[in-house]
């Protein structure tokens, strides 16, 4: 479980070397209902084909109801957290 301001979550770890976007578009009606909030490793270099940009995961996580609340990110890569707004109180 991870704390976001107060609020204890379970988070859903994506860790797929260039492929979140295809697994988060393929799942997103699920992802939407269910998921509270989703753990991605991201990169600022394209480190494998056809790996999003941190812009292109903030865009589909914010059309799925997430909002950003927690980045680490070096020059090179990190980790984001986002909440499902859905879920938020």
């Amino acid at each position: 479980y991870i704390s976001v301001t107060g609020v204890q979550t379970c988070a859903l770890p994506i860790y797929l070397q260039g492929l979140e976007l295809k697994v988060i578009t393929s799942s997103s009606s699920y992802i939407e209902k269910n998921v509270k909030s989703l753990h991605l490793e991201i990169s600022n270099v394209k480190l494998y084909e056809d790996s999003p940009s941190p812009n292109e995961i903030k865009i589909l996580m914010n059309n799925l109801g997430f909002k950003l609340v927690k980045k680490n990110v070096g020059a090179l890569a990190g980790n984001v957290l986002y909440i499902n707004t859905r879920f938020a109180k």
